[in-house]
């Protein structure tokens, strides 16, 4: 069963999405409307408590619109089990819908333009990728992952375009706060800094962000969510499309593919390449255990362990970039820490495990 995580760090909102009228059916209207009648009551007068509905910057737009119109709320429940019915076969269209949900601005995100243009980077020449000596899907699906990469990093730059250092200083030393579990007992305010001590940060670095007079919110509402979005999208359907040329790849083909060895990885792998972005590493079909951080994996195949973070990003300590792409087999995913599997902050994440009896083990912000 595939398992999809694109994780991205946007607590803040725009532009408005949601903006339809109630649509029960004809017959359940009617009965409203008699009910109401009788009681010297019309539509209008339905809704939360009218000093409430003042507009407010932090407050989802689709949250504004249920609460002037209580009857739309069941429709918005129907289109939701459609689309998440629907999302192993039309995830970037339910991933948009999602988006709207969330106030981000979709109009002129097209999936199905992405699609073209990582396909049409195939066909270019790339001299990582035309050097080496592997069947002609096995390319494609290469070029296709390292377009797309690209294309990945570039958006998410851009959508942090404005902020600062000190708000992205902000938002690694602040953000644990939020979403990492904590007793009861122990105050929220002991996890500020957690992240920076995990990754070596000097004291004076953590005092110094711990000082500054910005909030969490603050920070993120500077996030250009629209480009986050468009980043993500590439990130996932460029690993999607080529999981498609690697899974099609015959039993002859992946007979005759090159062997070697890597640090960090037990069992041979396929190729590995240094990319600007970190290492990618294509796993072979035997049952590797992967041992140390590698930003890029695609494995074809066997029952493997990841007992590193994989399809982690996170910025200035990680990748800001990162997937994991597992194509058959029953795997382990066992790393104890937080940030472990499928996750990212300020940055871009996809883990996809597309069959196999399964394990993940991770503590919080993990999948």
């Amino acid at each position: 069963m595939k398992k999809f995580l694109l994780i991205l760090l946007v607590m803040s909102v725009s532009a408005p999405a949601f903006a339809r009228d109630a649509a029960c059916d004809e017959y359940t209207i009617e009965r409203l409307e008699d009910a109401l009648e009788y009681l010297n009551m019309d539509t209008t007068d339905l809704g939360f408590y009218k000093g409430w509905d003042n507009p407010d910057p932090f407050r989802l737009q689709l949250v504004d619109s249920m609460m002037r119109n209580p009857l739309y709320i069941p429709d918005f429940g129907d289109e939701m089990i459609e689309v998440f019915s629907s999302f192993d076969t039309n995830f970037a269209d339910g991933y948009l819908f999602l988006a709207k949900a969330l106030d981000i601005k979709t109009k002129g995100i097209k999936p199905g333009r992405i699609v073209r243009r990582i396909k049409s980077s195939a066909r270019k020449k790339n001299i990582l990728v035309d050097t080496l000596s592997l069947p002609k899907k096995m390319k494609k699906g290469l070029k296709e992952l390292l377009f797309s990469m690209e294309k990945s990093a570039y958006y998410l730059e851009s959508a942090f375009d404005s902020l600062s250092y000190e708000d992205k200083g902000v938002l690694l030393c602040d953000a644990p706060t939020i979403w990492l579990e904590t007793n009861e007992e122990e105050p929220p305010d002991t996890l500020r800094g957690y992240l920076l001590r995990r990754f070596g940060e000097d004291k004076d670095t953590i005092e110094y962000f711990k000082e500054r007079d910005i909030t969490v919110r603050e920070a993120a509402y500077r996030i250009d969510r629209r480009k986050l979005l468009v980043s993500s999208l590439y990130l996932f359907l460029g690993v999607s499309l080529s999981e498609e040329q690697f899974s099609a790849l015959d039993s002859l083909e992946i007979a005759h593919l090159p062997r070697m060895e890597t640090d960090s990885i037990v069992g041979d792998v396929i190729l590995t390449l240094d990319t600007e972005y970190g290492r990618l590493v294509v796993g072979d079909t035997i049952d590797n255990k992967y041992l140390g951080y590698f930003p890029f994996i695609v494995d074809i195949g066997g029952n493997d362990m990841y007992l590193s973070p994989a399809a982690t990003a996170i910025y200035r300590y990680l990748s800001p970039v990162s997937f994991a792409a597992d194509l058959s087999g029953d795997d382990v995913y066992d790393f104890s820490d937080d940030f472990s599997f499928g996750s990212s902050l300020l940055g871009v994440s996809y883990l996809l495990d597309c069959s196999g009896n399964d394990i993940y083990r991770g503590a919080s912000y993990s999948e």
